[in-house]
């Protein structure tokens, strides 16, 4: 996943009910910063179905780049 975009991270693995919602979240986190969090439905690699409490934390570097962390549970 590094160096990939976040939404396209999230398209991939949230469920496609889940997707708008958690797409909107993230792109206020990318134009505001801070922290924001979400519960959806995303799929594992093996093809199930799993809930997951998502965090994520925008980090802007010094070069005025930034770096979204996610910290999920299941």
């Amino acid at each position: 996943m590094v160096g990939r975009h976040v939404l396209e991270v999230v398209a991939e693995a949230i469920h496609p009910e889940d997707l708008p919602r958690a797409a909107s979240i993230l792109a206020s986190l990318a134009s505001g910063g801070g922290e924001v969090g979400l519960t959806a439905r995303a799929f594992h690699m093996d093809g199930s179905l799993h809930w997951l409490d998502v965090r994520a934390v925008k980090r802007s570097t010094e070069s005025g780049d930034f770096h979204v962390l996610f910290t999920l549970r299941d």
